[in-house]
């Protein structure tokens, strides 16, 4: 081999070396790995199943929610039934969560992403032993801001960033819906009751604001009749008596004041309730709501659903429909019989 032989082919060898070197031939494929982390969850393991208590904090306020068997429901708030499906939501997305978009590792960006410490919702869920199986911090939106300007040059309304507490990995996630605000009023169903018109058999309208009690019963093909005396019904306006179930199945939930024993009625005006609402189910379950003083003027003191340990705080414009005269129940006369037509003439 002569010397520009010898030269080329120590060329060649020391390219083949820079090339191994840059290469990496025998590291893992790079695509392959986004890949597999694309389909990683956040918190491996983690299923809505196995949620038992969730604690949402940001700053100063926070909020508890802990499952039993009736449900979820507020600790801290006599243990009022949750919105079952604000917390489904929250559950899914979180296992839903997936290490395919990593935004950045460098705990300098937190700010940028909203998700330091200081300033993030964070959200801790733990399972029936009290171990932690989610622990994260949730920025807000991400506005990407033109350097030059104050407006944004995009804006998504579907991406948000959350950070684990574990590290300082940030992950974009997709779709995002912001957390409710940490506050236990927004995990409140906002409706006292859940049953359908279909289900009531029969409904009882009482109290001081009603002249005369409102006795209906409804019969399976939708039908209803009114008490006229002395167990005596007769038919009743179909219209009139759907209306008046489905809005006390449909009464607004304004606010919780606070737990209620017996020895608060008379400070409540519940032992003479200004109205009072009994609905029997098919299945024999009862609902009852007991409208008592005047809480502020768009208002009234309530007690009600399945949660009667607690005064709450109802909407007098839900409460229209239920003052309403016996009257307005009655079935109109049935049209006289035409006579039939004479053949003569």
């Amino acid at each position: 081999m002569n010397r520009i032989n010898l030269l080329l082919a120590s060329v060649l060898a020391v390219l083949s070396v820079v090339l191994v070197v840059l290469e990496k031939p025998w590291a893992p494929d790079r695509f392959q790995q986004s890949e597999e982390r694309r389909n990683l969850a956040v918190f491996a393991g983690f299923t809505s199943a196995k949620a038992a208590r969730i604690t949402i904090r940001q700053k100063q306020d926070s909020v508890l929610l802990e499952r039993r068997a009736q449900g979820w429901v507020l600790p801290e708030v006599a243990e009022y039934r949750a919105n079952e499906e604000a917390v489904a939501r929250l559950l899914e997305r979180v296992a839903g969560m997936k290490q395919g978009d990593l935004v950045t590792r460098d705990s300098k960006q937190h700010e940028r992403y909203r998700v330091q410490e200081s300033e993030a919702v964070h959200v801790v869920i733990q399972d029936n032993g009290g171990q932690t199986i989610a622990d994260f911090y949730q920025g807000r939106l991400q506005l990407d801001v033109d350097p030059g300007g104050n407006m944004p040059r995009q804006i998504s309304a579907f991406d948000g960033y959350v950070r684990p507490v574990s590290g300082n990995e940030v992950y974009r996630i997709s779709p995002f819906e912001p957390l409710e605000p940490v506050r236990a009023i927004e995990w409140l169903p906002r409706n006292l009751f859940r049953f359908d018109v279909t289900a009531v058999q029969t409904l009882v309208v009482s109290g001081s604001d009603v002249s005369a009690p409102i006795a209906l019963s409804r019969d399976a093909k939708g039908e209803w009749t009114i008490e006229t005396g002395q167990a005596q019904y007769s038919p009743a306006n179909r219209e009139a008596c759907d209306t008046l179930a489905r809005s006390f199945s449909s009464v607004y939930l304004q606010e919780i004041v606070g737990p209620y024993t017996p020895a608060d009625a008379g400070r409540y005006g519940f032992e003479r309730p200004r109205l009072q609402a009994v609905a029997t189910l098919a299945g024999g379950g009862q609902q009852e709501l007991l409208i008592g003083n005047e809480a502020s003027a768009d208002s009234y003191y309530g007690l009600g659903s399945t949660n009667k340990n607690v005064v709450l705080k109802v909407l007098k414009s839900a409460l229209t429909a239920l003052n309403v005269p016996r009257e307005k129940f009655t079935a109109p006369p049935a049209p006289p019989a035409s006579a039939p037509a004479d053949p003569n003439k």
